[in-house]
């Protein structure tokens, strides 16, 4: 697979997501956007992306069996992490989606399927800006410095190395530098017997199991493909 041979560049749109269902004929075709008027992250959540400040794109993927389309967030969220140390920032990830720098959220990945196809949504604040009230403690940018270009070229290089490696060994092969970049302060609310509880992510198992670290440092191993989460 070869992401980015051909690339769909927008000055503004609703939603790459929605942008890209027009071009499913044409896997690794990426459609990116300067603007987004209507971003959506994981449950459905508000991506803001003002004009110029993130780099902003979908990844139009090959068709990828059912039971393995819960491995493609921490591969993509592995191959942007990736991209943005080949920069120069001591980028890590957090289970099963985001992308941390310095403890705060720096962008996120976002897996839609339409007809049996990924659309690999790819989100990363670049240019630092007034953040809503919401995200002042939370969000974090790159910097003026850095060219949303040169992410991107970063990103369509590490996506296709670990694309291609996945196809030929699974997810098994690129665990251990999935591992090597979880943030080991990161923590999430999730859903156990009805209870929200904020947990750290200890282990991901290329079965799809996933070892929680409790508040009272107890473990806890789910099905990343029945994972619930509550309000972060």
């Amino acid at each position: 697979m070869i992401f980015g041979h051909t690339v769909v560049a927008l000055e503004s749109c609703t939603s790459t997501q929605d942008e890209a269902r027009k071009y499913l004929a044409q896997p690794g075709t990426v459609v990116t956007a300067k603007e987004m008027s209507a971003g959506r992250g994981r449950l459905g959540r508000r991506w803001v992306a003002p004009s110029g400040t993130n780099l902003c794109a979908t990844l139009i993927g090959p068709r990828v069996e059912s039971a393995r389309l819960w491995e493609l967030a921490p591969l993509v969220g592995l191959a942007a992490a990736e991209a943005v140390r080949v920069l120069g920032f001591d980028a890590q990830v957090r289970f099963p989606n985001d992308l941390f720098l310095q403890g705060r959220k720096l962008g996120g990945v976002l897996i839609e399927v339409e007809a049996g196809q990924p659309l690999i949504g790819v989100g990363i604040n670049v240019k630092p800006r007034v953040w809503p009230p919401e995200l002042e403690e939370k969000a974090i940018a790159l910097g003026n410095a850095v060219e949303i270009a040169a992410l991107e070229s970063a990103l369509w290089e590490t996506l296709n190395r670990r694309w291609s490696l996945w196809e030929r060994d699974g997810l098994a092969a690129i665990l251990p530098d999935w591992h090597a970049l979880l943030d080991p302060e990161a923590r999430r609310v999730f859903v156990l017997e009805n209870q929200e509880t904020l947990c750290k992510v200890a282990l991901l198992s290329a079965s799809g199991q996933v070892t929680l670290e409790l508040p009272d440092r107890s473990l806890r191993t789910v099905s990343a493909s029945e994972v619930i989460f509550g309000e972060d």
